[in-house]
C-alpha cells in the first residue's frame, strides 16, 4: 500500500484461540474517516430503532440475537462496530456536550433597604458599578431618586449570570405612582435609555356617613374612610369645631371623596374631598370643594362663604384642653398669675401646625416657656407655641410658613409639670383669648363666582345622591 498508513483491527476468530482484541490506535486517512463518520451516522439511526448496544438490557440482546441472520445489514453493523475503540469514534465525529437552555433575560424584584439607596440596591445584586451608576444617573432624570422610600420595589432585567461572570444589566424600573413607572433600558450603543410609562386611571366616588358616639376619628375610621381623608376633614372644620367640646354622641358625619381604580378595578388612589358634613347638636355644618375662575381651590358653606380663616382655632390635632385663658394658681411658681394663653395637653412629640400663614419672628429658648415659636401673620396677629419638645424641620426666624406646616412638637420644657402645648394669640401685640377671639374670614363668593359655585353644589348633591354609602367595618364582619 506504499506509503499508504494502514487502519488495521484485530478481531477474534472462529476457531482461533479465544485472546483479548488487540487495536493498533492510528491516525485514519480522510477516506477513512468520511467513511467511518458515514457509517457511524447509519449506525445512530440503527441504535434509535433498535436498542441493540445495551449489555445491560436483556431484551436488547435478545432482539440482537433475533436479528443476527444473514444478509442483515444491522447484524453486519453489529460486528464491525463492536470492536471500534471510543477514541476512533471520537477522532469521528467529536464529544457531544449538553445544550446550556439559559433564557435571553430574566427579571428579579429588589428592594431598598431602610437608610440605603438604588445604587446599593442594585450593587446588592451583583452588578457592575459602572452599569449600576450609569442606570440610577439617567432615572434621576426622570424622578428625584432621594424621595424613593425604604422598601421602594426596584424590577431589574437582566441576563443570567453564568460561572464567576457577573450578569449585565439591561433595564431597570421604579413605580413611582399608582399611574406612572420611570425605566431605563439598555441602547445599542451600550447607554441606558430614560423611558416614562403612564397608565390612565379611571375616577370614581365613594361615600361614607356615620353616627359620633366617642369621636370623629373613630367614627370615620368605623365607616371605612380612610386615614389621609379623615385628617384633611378634620383640618377643613378645624377652623369652626373645637373638636374637644362641639362634639357629642349622637352627631353625625357625612364625606364623598375621589377614588381612582387601576385597569383591574382596584381602588390604587385617593383623590380630594369633593363634599363633607357635620351635624352638631343638630346643627349642620356643610362644606363643598370648589375651583374658582382665577384657578384659586378652597372650601365654602352653602352661602358661597370660604371655610378658611385667618387663623386655626385649634393648631394641634386631638387634644385636650387642660388650661383656659386668665388669672390661675401656677402649677410651678405656686402663686396666682394671669394665664395669657390656652394649654392643650397632648402626647409628648405630637406635630404642632402654624395657626396661619406667616413669617417666624422667634424660634429659640425663651425663658420659662422653653423652646419658644411666634409666627407673625400680619400686621394685627401674632400666634405663640411653648414648652415645645423640638422644633420643625428648618423652622428658624425670618422663614416663612403656611398654615398647617409643622413647626415642633409637644414637650415639656421651660417651667412645665408634663407635656402640653401653650398657645397664645396676639392682637396688635396684647394677648388675647385664643377661644374667644373674633377672626377675620376669607373669600365671600359674589355675583357670577356666586352662580357658578351654586351650579356646582347642585351637580355635586346629584352626585352624591347617587353614589353608595361605604359599607361600615361591623357591616363587613357580619358577612364574612
Amino acid at each position: 500500500m506504499g506509503n499508504q498508513q494502514r487502519f488495521d483491527i484485530d478481531e477474534t476468530r472462529a476457531g482461533q484461540s479465544e485472546q483479548p482484541s488487540r487495536t493498533i490506535f492510528r491516525t485514519p486517512s480522510a477516506r477513512r474517516r468520511r467513511w467511518l463518520a458515514g457509517a457511524a451516522a447509519i449506525l445512530a439511526g440503527a441504535l434509535i430503532a433498535y436498542p441493540i448496544f445495551d449489555p445491560a438490557d436483556s431484551r436488547a440482546r435478545e432482539r440482537r440475537a433475533a436479528t443476527s441472520t444473514p444478509g442483515n445489514p444491522l447484524a453486519d453493523l453489529s460486528d464491525l462496530f463492536r470492536d471500534i475503540t471510543v477514541h476512533e469514534t471520537m477522532a469521528v465525529v467529536g464529544p457531544t456536550l449538553p445544550p446550556l437552555n439559559l433564557p435571553a433575560s430574566i427579571e428579579q424584584i429588589v428592594k431598598v433597604k431602610a437608610g440605603s439607596t438604588v445604587m446599593n440596591a442594585l450593587l446588592d445584586v451583583g452588578f457592575d458599578r459602572s452599569d449600576a451608576h450609569n442606570a440610577v444617573s439617567v432615572l434621576a432624570s426622570l424622578f428625584d431618586m432621594r424621595s424613593v422610600p425604604a422598601g421602594q420595589p426596584v424590577t431589574v432585567t437582566m441576563t443570567p449570570k453564568v460561572g464567576k461572570d457577573a450578569p449585565s444589566l439591561i433595564a431597570v424600573s421604579l413605580k413611582v405612582s399608582p399611574e406612572k413607572e420611570v425605566i431605563v433600558r439598555r441602547g445599542d450603543k451600550e447607554n441606558f435609555v430614560p423611558e416614562t410609562v403612564e397608565t390612565p386611571l379611571e375616577q370614581g366616588f365613594a361615600r361614607a356617613a356615620g353616627t359620633i358616639d366617642d369621636s370623629l376619628y373613630m367614627a370615620a375610621q368605623r365607616a371605612n374612610v380612610p386615614e389621609l381623608v379623615i385628617m384633611e376633614m378634620i383640618k377643613m372644620f378645624s377652623w369652626d369645631v373645637d373638636f374637644q367640646r362641639d362634639i357629642q354622641p349622637g352627631d353625625k358625619f357625612e364625606v364623598m371623596f375621589e377614588r381612582y381604580h387601576d385597569d383591574s378595578g382596584d381602588a390604587v388612589k385617593l383623590g380630594n374631598i369633593l363634599f363633607a358634613s357635620l351635624t352638631l347638636s343638630g346643627t349642620e355644618y356643610r362644606l363643598y370643594r370648589h375651583t374658582m375662575k382665577d384657578g384659586t381651590v378652597d372650601y365654602f358653606n352653602q352661602s358661597g362663604d370660604s371655610v378658611k380663616k385667618a387663623l386655626l382655632r385649634t393648631p394641634i390635632d386631638g387634644a385636650k384642653l387642660t388650661s383656659g385663658f386668665g388669672a390661675r394658681k401656677h402649677p410651678i411658681l405656686g402663686y396666682t398669675r394671669m394665664h395669657q394663653g390656652v394649654d392643650f395637653g397632648a402626647p409628648a412629640g405630637t406635630p404642632i401646625m402654624a395657626a396661619g400663614d406667616g413669617v417666624i419672628e422667634k424660634a429659640g429658648i425663651n425663658s420659662g416657656y422653653g423652646n419658644y415659636v411666634a409666627i407673625r401673620h400680619n400686621g394685627q396677629f401674632t400666634t405663640a407655641y411653648a414648652h415645645l419638645s423640638r422644633f420643625g424641620k428648618g423652622i428658624s426666624a425670618g422663614r416663612r410658613v403656611r398654615q398647617g406646616d409643622v413647626i415642633g412638637y409637644v414637650g415639656a420644657t421651660g417651667l412645665a409639670t408634663g407635656p402640653h402645648l401653650h398657645y397664645e394669640v396676639l392682637e396688635n401685640n396684647r394677648q388675647v383669648n385664643p377661644t374667644g377671639v373674633k377672626l377675620p374670614t376669607g373669600v365671600k363668593l359674589k355675583g357670577s363666582d356666586l352662580a357658578h359655585f351654586a351650579a356646582a353644589r347642585a351637580k355635586m348633591e346629584l352626585q352624591m345622591a347617587s353614589t353608595p354609602a361605604l359599607p361600615t367595618k361591623t357591616a363587613q364582619n357580619n358577612r364574612q
